[in-house]
């Protein structure tokens, strides 16, 4: 399928996509023309016009259903927060960042962001009302700072209280506690670069899209490198799990070399990783 439909071809970006998210209802695309597009599954049509309001490429995008809110964050270093319901903008948050913000990550009521000016800012969603209700802004409570090149991804335990990161210069992989502020564990020395990584909780691992054409396979525990999943051309500039994330028993990668690649362990979800199927722009219907 592709976006924008045929026949509405006036929809689409003006300029290369640069970032994508997705919930069950939507797909949500950052581009280089400083523009998110939010679109429908169902209509392959935008369910709001473009949410306009960054002054740069749209580097870094994230969404989620409950609150229901998408995250982004751009070249200049600002960061800004849209109501998914209407498209609406609810917060933006200033040069953030000294530079580029790489990711964004939500998780627990905590928003994380990464940048090239190789921090990582912890900001907190409140206040609190008196009916309950947190107010959809946020404020910072602790700025990371310990790695020595660009952080190019982060995320963050479901409960909000601690993030991994990792940074190009010094391949370092950083637990941190969000409560504090202060590094838990540092491991470095990895052979490829991590451009993006999805935590997989319930196994204390972390995957990892890196530079060197491989997913890599971290246990958070140890900082070993557990397995190394190979297949792609080119590196690899994102992976998911495939379902609820509680058992990594397939995920998704694509990469720089114009495929997408579908995975599935064996044995029960214990074995080795093989490609169940690979995709190409070639192949889009």
């Amino acid at each position: 399928t592709y976006l924008p439909d045929p026949e509405h071809p006036s929809e689409g970006h003006t300029s290369t996509i640069s970032s994508l998210t997705s919930t069950p209802s939507f797909i949500i695309s950052g581009s280089k023309d400083h523009s998110i597009r939010i679109w429908s599954k169902q209509t392959r049509c935008l369910a709001y016009p473009p949410l306009l309001g960054h002054v740069g490429t749209v580097v870094a995008i994230e969404a989620c259903d409950t609150p229901a809110l998408i995250f982004s964050g751009d070249t200049n270093g600002n960061v800004m927060i849209w109501d998914l319901t209407t498209g609406t903008l609810v917060q933006s948050l200033e040069n953030a960042h000294a530079d580029t913000v790489l990711d964004v990550a939500f998780k627990g009521g905590v928003l994380a962001t990464a940048s090239r000016d190789q921090s990582v800012k912890v900001w907190e969603r409140g206040p609190v009302d008196h009916a309950g209700n947190a107010f959809n802004t946020f404020r910072l409570r602790h700025t990371l700072l310990g790695h020595q090149g660009a952080v190019l991804s982060v995320c963050v335990t479901h409960d909000g209280k601690r993030a991994v990161a990792m940074s190009g210069a010094d391949r370092a992989l950083k637990i941190w506690d969000l409560g504090t502020g202060k590094v838990l564990k540092s491991f470095e020395g990895f052979a490829g670069v991590a451009v993006k990584l999805q935590l997989i909780e319930a196994e204390r691992k972390v995957l990892a899209a890196c530079t060197n054409h491989a997913i890599m396979i971290y246990d958070l525990d140890s900082g070993e490198e557990e397995v190394g999943v190979h297949g792609h051309g080119n590196v690899v500039r994102a992976v998911r799990i495939v379902g609820n994330g509680e058992e990594t028993k397939m995920m998704v990668s694509a990469s720089y070399d114009s495929t997408v690649r579908l995975w599935k362990r064996g044995n029960g979800g214990h074995g080795a990783w093989s490609t169940v199927r690979t995709l190409s722009f070639r192949e889009a219907v």
